[in-house]
Parts: structure tokens; sequence; C-alpha cells
């Protein structure tokens, strides 16, 4: 008996450490995997997500990227793959990424 709750407290730890379900602030759009003037023939297949507020806050703190100024942006940014958080001032963050619904991968959701 104590090794079937020992066993049902490990398999919780995962869940204890998680924080409760936020809300998300931001936009999407659906496009195809063009980002600027895709022609017209190409499917549209893929979402990108404009995150906002304290969700993007909390994504940029947690990144472990070093932050690097950006010439194209004129602002520091962080990047993991296709996953980009930048800082527009200090405290105001926004972190974009895109999802190709064809295969489930993340895309880039931004030029710059």
């Amino acid at each position: 008996m104590k090794y079937a709750c020992l066993a049902a407290l490990l398999l919780a730890l995962p869940a204890l450490a998680e924080e409760a379900p936020k809300p998300l602030t931001g936009t999407y759009e659906m496009g195809s995997k063009t980002i600027l003037d895709p022609p017209p023939s190409e499917k549209i297949d893929t979402v990108r997500f404009h995150i906002t507020g304290k969700t993007a806050a909390d994504m940029w703190k947690a990144m472990p990227a070093k932050p690097k100024f950006d010439e194209c942006i004129g602002m520091d940014m962080k990047t993991a793959n296709n996953l980009v958080c930048q800082e527009n001032r200090p405290g105001d963050y926004m972190c974009f990424v895109g999802i190709n619904l064809r295969t489930g991968a993340a895309v880039g959701a931004v030029v710059c």
C-alpha cells in the first residue's frame, strides 16, 4: 500500500510543479508559408501567433537566450529556433511563433 501511495505521489509531482492555466493575450493570423507577399497559389497552412502582455513577459523571462539588439527592428530580442520574443521598451514584450498546420512544426512568424 505504501508503495502505491509513493507511486501516486511521484506521478503527481510534475502537475504540482506547474502553474495553473492563465489567460493568453495576443492575436493570430492564418496564412501560407510565405510571410510577405505570398503567391496566390500558396495554400493557407500556417497559423502565426503574436503573443503580448504578461504571457510574453513570462516567456521572455523564461527563455535562457541572452538578449541581443536587432538593427532590423531596433530593439532587443531573444530567439529559440522559430520562437522570437522582443522587448519594445523595459517591461513591454511581445513574442511570435508560427505553426505549420500540416506537420505541427514551429515555423517563423516574423520577417526581421
